[in-house]
């Protein structure tokens, strides 16, 4: 496995597997699927870690394949970017087996959602509302690799004993969204088991002071950890852990009174009422590539992976108050403050399915329509508001209301 050099400091004492026969050598090449919990390391990404416990200094047979913001729903459209060499700059997957890299005969999918399965989001039923989800990401997984021989599920990873973890700057529920939906995402994997599908590793947090913030990404002392535990399960063919039943129903939070609209991979979502503005922005993943723009924004074409040139002393100026898309909120509440996005440097642009598309330079203004895991979703101020495109946020944008 070919891994960061901050990885080949973990003890050995954490990498050796107990005696005996593994179940991880009876598959040439084992892929797990995800997200940025899995796989980015500069948001604690505990996938490495399982890849190193996995093969144990032996040939490379563990691969990641991960996008930020993969939930489910992305994956289980057959045109999404990620099945293919994705948005991150060093293509996917990241380190490929030795053998069988194009077609791994394990795949574990990590299945999350990018926002809080609540009642109103989901017709009253989010376990039936993922049970579906996931069916269309297992049916893509066989589309992709025909050859597979192992379908693990495995839930993204959620509060101690299924509980949801409290978080002050949670956007609602009042809590880190993973361990809210992780309940409902476990119940749905337990439906779906069967044939050569099964239930991977019920993975949860120690304690909630593991979650960095509230999407549920990992501080840097519990990827190490958990990213171990994960390891050391696929790798022993253990039986499912204590704690892998089903949740009981006392720990999901009510869902709140208000719907809001659920995006959708194969067309662009409706713009909804933008959220309240964010104070501080994480820094997103450098991408590249290059294309040009198709749509009738003002971007130019996308240059190749690179630094980012340094911020402006100054913020472009605010932008018009017409033309420019209107924001609706949902029916029966009262409007929301307009959130815009202000690019201040250079940074590429993609499409619903993630496809580069160019780039937005200093100056431009996009109204946003929806933040998810370090991406913005939103429409230039002088396109119609169907023409969306996702944005990276990091030092190159700035969110600010109108």
């Amino acid at each position: 496995m070919r891994i960061p050099l901050l990885l080949l400091a973990l003890s050995l004492a954490t990498l050796v597997a107990p005696a005996g026969a593994s179940a991880q050598t009876q598959f040439a090449c084992t892929e797990f699927i995800g997200y940025s919990q899995m796989g980015n390391t500069a948001y604690g990404g505990w996938g490495p870690y399982a890849a190193q416990v996995m093969t144990a200094g032996g040939p490379d047979t563990v691969q990641l394949r991960w996008q930020n913001a993969g939930a489910a729903f992305r994956w289980a459209s057959a045109s999404y970017a990620g099945w293919g060499s994705g948005a991150d700059p060093g293509g996917m997957p990241v380190s490929p087996c030795t053998q069988s890299a194009s077609a791994p005969d394990r795949v574990i999918l990590d299945i999350t959602h990018n926002e809080y399965l609540t009642s109103a989001r989901t017709n009253g039923d989010p376990v039936g509302y993922m049970e579906n989800i996931i069916s269309g990401f297992i049916a893509q997984a066989r589309a992709h690799y025909p050859s597979v021989r192992s379908i693990v599920l495995q839930p993204v990873v959620g509060g101690p004993n299924h509980t949801t973890c409290p978080m002050s700057s949670a956007p609602e529920q009042g809590g880190v969204r993973a361990s809210y939906n992780h309940p409902h995402i476990h119940a749905a994997i337990l439906r779906l088991v069967g044939g050569n599908v099964t239930m991977g590793y019920d993975s949860t947090v120690r304690t909630c002071a593991d979650y960095n913030d509230w999407e549920a990404h990992l501080v840097p002392s519990a990827s190490q950890p958990i990213g171990s535990a994960i390891g050391t399960f696929y790798r022993n063919g253990s039986a499912q852990p204590a704690g892998g039943s089903a949740p009981p129903a006392a720990n999901v939070q009510p869902a709140p009174q208000q719907p809001i609209m659920q995006p959708q991979p194969a067309a662009p979502p409706q713009v909804v009422a933008a959220p309240a503005p964010i104070v501080s922005v994480p820094v997103a993943p450098s991408v590249g590539g290059s294309a040009s723009q198709s749509s009738g924004s003002s971007a130019s074409s996308a240059s190749g992976a690179g630094s980012s040139p340094s911020i402006p002393e100054a913020a472009p100026p605010p932008p018009p108050q017409s033309p420019g898309p209107e924001a609706s909120a949902p029916s029966g509440d009262a409007a929301q403050p307009t959130l815009w996005l202000a690019v201040l440097n250079e940074v590429p642009i993609y499409s619903v399915d993630m496809d580069v598309l160019g780039t937005a330079e200093w100056g431009d203004w996009y109204q946003v329509a929806q933040l998810d895991e370090g991406w913005a979703l939103g429409v230039w101020e002088l396109d119609p508001p169907d023409q969306l495109v996702w944005i990276p946020l990091g030092p190159d944008v700035t969110l600010t209301p109108a």
